[in-house]
Formats: C-alpha cells, sequence, structure tokens
C-alpha cells in the first residue's frame, strides 16, 4: 500500500474570499494637447552670409504628455535668396498658461543650395481661439556641408484640428 504525504499551510484555509476591486476609469485613447494636427505659414527674416527674408509650409502634430508637450513638424522653406529646403523636427514644450506654449525644437533639413543641416530653435505659441495659433520662431541652421550658418526669425499664423 502506498502512502501519501499531506502539506498543510498554516493560515491558508482562513484567508476568505478576495476583496472586491473598485472600477477603475478607462485608459486614454487619445492624448488631447493644447491643439493636436496642425499646418499654417510662417514668414521672416534669415540673417547669415547673407540676409533675405523668407516663408514656409509648416504642418505638425502636438500631444499632451502628462505636464511636456511633445511634437513632430515638418516645413517646406523658400526665400528671397532662391534658396529651397526640406526640415523635420521633434519638439518639446510646456504650457505657460493655457494659451500660451513654449517650445525647443531640433531636426534634420535639406537644403537644395546647400546639402544638409541640423536646425535647433525654440518656438512661443499663443492660441487665439477657435483652432488659430500664432507663433514666433527661432531656428540656427548649421550646415554639414561647411557653409555658413544661418539664423530664421520667423512669425506665423497656424490652424490646429
Amino acid at each position: 500500500m502506498a502512502s501519501c504525504a499531506v502539506l498543510a499551510f498554516p493560515g491558508l484555509a482562513m484567508a476568505g474570499p478576495m476583496p472586491v476591486l473598485p472600477e477603475l476609469p478607462p485608459l486614454p485613447t487619445h492624448y488631447q494637447g493644447s491643439h493636436d494636427f496642425y499646418a499654417g505659414i510662417l514668414t521672416g527674416y534669415i540673417g547669415g552670409s547673407t540676409a533675405g527674408l523668407g516663408a514656409g509650409l509648416v504642418v505638425g502634430n502636438t500631444f499632451q504628455a502628462s505636464d511636456l508637450l511633445l511634437g513632430i513638424e515638418a516645413m517646406g522653406f523658400a526665400d528671397t535668396r532662391g534658396e529651397i529646403s526640406i526640415e523635420a523636427s521633434a519638439r518639446v514644450g510646456v504650457p505657460l498658461t493655457d494659451t500660451i506654449d513654449v517650445f525647443g525644437n531640433a531636426g534634420l533639413g535639406y537644403s537644395f543650395d546647400t546639402a544638409a543641416y541640423v536646425s535647433i530653435g525654440a518656438s512661443l505659441e499663443a492660441e487665439m481661439g477657435d483652432g488659430w495659433i500664432v507663433r514666433v520662431d527661432y531656428r540656427y541652421n548649421h550646415y554639414l556641408s561647411g557653409d555658413p550658418e544661418t539664423h530664421k526669425v520667423l512669425m506665423g499664423l497656424l490652424r490646429g484640428f
């Protein structure tokens, strides 16, 4: 006849039923920032070895993650010196008030005249209501080809969707 050993765990039989957990709120499916997708026009002054004026079309997306605003952006730009460029940037910002945000950005661009460049800068945005945003922008472009850097001071009107 075979013998069987039984192990006993003290207190296991005394545990009782599991408590009922409270209902948890649903996880967010969309992070709503001060604005999400946006598009607009930026115009302004370009300085460097030669000065000029320029204008660009910009599109991007911003979302809020805790106290930070995170975004990506693309811009096509042309200036009075004949230079045409495209640029893609990542943006990180903080809301200063309910309607004013400040951003830092960094990205890569390509000028059809001087080749690739690295761009860093800062933006100040004010929401005007009904999805309209006024932006003031500074960008420093360092050309990887060794060409003289440029500075852009831009202002524009964006529309958030």
